[in-house]
């Protein structure tokens, strides 16, 4: 929670700092040509910790895809690579599956495997396994996937590809008391904030 706040922080404080950037940043988020692709991600075992929570909070965060709601395709059996076992996910409008299957789980790590399939060919363009010992290092391989199918579809890197470098203060003020900014980077939803200068310097922006 903490570390959120932080972020939060620092985040707010990047775009009060963005007429100092040598270049206008333009963010149009009002596009009507633009439309996220309706992605749909079945239940899976989670052992016990916030996994699909976290699958589908990111998944959201892109802003490329739309998680339908698991109800609308309920008992829906799996597609194979045939056209008959597409229709019924072709007629829901949903374009893209996100698989997750846990393999093993133990205290210490937690194996699962990842299918992204596209639903217009039949096509498994993601199928890959693999071994964390937390969620924090879940959440990695999971913006490592959606970026990966962000890529696959329309041929942009992801926003998990990219990173935000901004000049904030990470401690809480004080009363008569008053910290230096600094130089931070992060994910792009705050993740992973590190701080990258330090001193009493003016650090006015990235």
């Amino acid at each position: 929670k903490k570390l959120l706040k932080g972020s939060l922080l620092l985040l707010f404080l990047l775009f009060s700092k963005l007429s100092l950037c040598k270049e206008n940043i333009t963010i149009n988020v009002s596009d009507a040509s633009y439309r996220p692709f309706n992605i749909a991600i079945p239940a899976f075992e989670e052992n016990k910790q916030p996994m699909r929570k976290i699958l589908y909070e990111l998944t959201e965060f892109t802003g490329a895809f739309r998680v339908v709601k698991e109800k609308a395709y309920s008992g829906t059996p799996f597609p194979s690579k045939t056209k008959s076992s597409l229709k019924p996910w072709n007629s829901m409008g949903i374009e893209i599956i996100l698989q997750l299957k846990i393999l093993s789980k133990s205290d210490k790590k937690i194996r699962f495997d990842i299918k992204a399939v596209d639903i217009i060919s039949g096509k498994d363009f993601i199928h890959k396994e693999y071994t964390v010992s937390d969620t924090w290092a879940f959440r990695e391989v999971l913006k490592t996937t959606l970026s990966r199918i962000e890529y696959y579809f329309t041929k942009n890197k992801g926003v998990f590809s990219n990173k935000i470098v901004l000049a904030g203060i990470k401690q809480k003020p004080k009363k008569g008391h008053s910290y230096p900014k600094q130089i931070f980077i992060c994910d792009a939803n705050g993740d992973n904030l590190k701080q990258i200068t330090t001193g009493n310097a003016i650090h006015l922006s990235p």
